[in-house]
């Protein structure tokens, strides 16, 4: 029988890349939670008209009218784009830990390096395809607006400005913020190492809470200025967040005690509550990332939760292919459950109308996985492999 160190020496080779070690399963469901709730959105605003929209009245009240608005307003999916908070989360808990368990050595060089690999080419790829397919050649290679979009996206920049936030695809803006986060990980560990990781998460929280203050007061928070509301200065705690419980889990403590999930759910009716009230909307970003810690933390130490039998593989998978799917899911997702229909007849009420708004982004998910699933192995794991190798050649060279 292998000894228990032994076991943990090989269990720290093999996840080196991940650095997550013996909970990686359950980091990869957790990433599968993420891109599930983030399709459901997706998914719901193409079948539901005006789905997301909302509005508050003379008394700074949401507007509710009926049943029907109060379960689309306050259902949790109403906040699925706080699942983004869980993506950043997710890195910031990896990556840090990752860190951890190397005894702290950090070379930036390295860092960089293996994040460009992670990253990079399987954006750059999809990047190519949407520029080439949607709106073609011309426009992003030969007008200045195309052109301005096209290069803005490649330097990862495009969330700096609103003119190119959501163009060529809407979920890039995302992925520009979590690179720039990478940029600010030598600062973090600066910090971390002099005042503590709760005394940094604290302090770059601050700096978001004011910035929040800030664009409230001026009117730079809403769709009129997404460049400021959504800027990764603000998103800087949330990756924190991440590491600090990373930090925590490192340290066999835990930031929420064993009260995780009663945390969880208090936190979820307070978000509920949140939106209700024209002000405390601007705030709910940091509910729900506290929220979102809450339900990580016990999600990842809970011993009632193993991640063993069938649902727990497919989720894994899930998992595993998130961020392809992050990547090509948004653009052709309308088109995609336009096809299929358990209903011939357009104008179909009652039960065969809710089955049919399952059944359309249930058969669109699973194309969209099995793709997803293929670009992981193909492209993904190809560029992960191709940055090992060109790391072990520069090792050798420098010896």
């Amino acid at each position: 029988m292998i000894a228990e160190h032994e076991k943990r020496n090989i269990a720290m080779k093999n996840t080196e890349e991940a650095g997550l070690l013996g909970h990686l399963p359950k980091i990869d469901i957790m990433r599968a939670v993420a891109i599930m709730v983030v399709f459901a959105v997706h998914a719901l605003t193409g079948l539901i008209p005006n789905y997301g929209d909302y509005s508050y009245g003379a008394n700074g009240l949401l507007e509710l009218n009926g049943v029907k608005s109060v379960l689309l307003n306050l259902n949790p999916l109403a906040f699925g784009w706080s699942s983004i908070h869980l993506f950043l989360l997710i890195s910031g808990f990896g990556i840090h830990l990752g860190y951890l368990r190397s005894e702290g050595s950090f070379s930036a060089r390295k860092f960089f390096n293996k994040r460009f690999w992670r990253v990079y080419p399987p954006y750059l790829l999809i990047l190519l395809f949407m520029c080439v397919f949607r709106r073609g050649i011309v426009y992003y290679f030969f007008t200045k607006e195309g052109m301005t979009d096209f290069v803005s996206h490649l330097f990862l920049v495009n969330n700096f400005s609103n003119t190119t936030f959501f163009t060529i695809d809407g979920t890039f803006w995302s992925l520009a913020a979590e690179v720039q986060l990478y940029l600010l990980y030598p600062l973090f560990r600066y910090s971390n190492a002099r005042v503590g990781v709760k005394k940094t998460f604290l302090w770059i929280f601050g700096m978001s809470m004011a910035l929040q203050l800030i664009g409230v007061a001026t009117n730079n928070y809403g769709p009129v200025n997404f460049a400021y509301d959504w800027s990764p200065f603000k998103f800087w705690f949330v990756w924190a967040a991440g590491a600090w419980l990373a930090e925590s889990y490192h340290n066999q403590k835990r930031v929420f005690g064993n009260k995780g999930l009663m945390w969880t759910l208090g936190l979820l009716a307070i978000l509920t509550v949140s939106k209700c009230f024209s002000m405390t909307q601007y705030f709910q970003t940091y509910i729900a990332t506290f929220m979102w810690m809450a339900f990580f933390e016990w999600f990842v130490t809970t011993e009632k939760i193993k991640a063993t039998g069938w649902i727990a593989k497919v989720l894994i998978s899930v998992g595993l292919c998130s961020y392809s799917m992050y990547l090509i899911h948004l653009p052709y997702l309308r088109q995609m459950m336009s096809l299929f229909s358990i209903n011939p007849y357009p104008d179909h009420s009652g039960l065969v109308k809710y089955v049919d708004l399952l059944v359309k982004p249930a058969v669109a998910f699973v194309i969209l996985y099995l793709i997803s699933y293929s670009m992981y192995i193909l492209i993904e794991q190809k560029s992960i492999a191709i940055g090992q190798q060109l790391r072990k050649r520069k090792a050798l060279r420098e010896k």
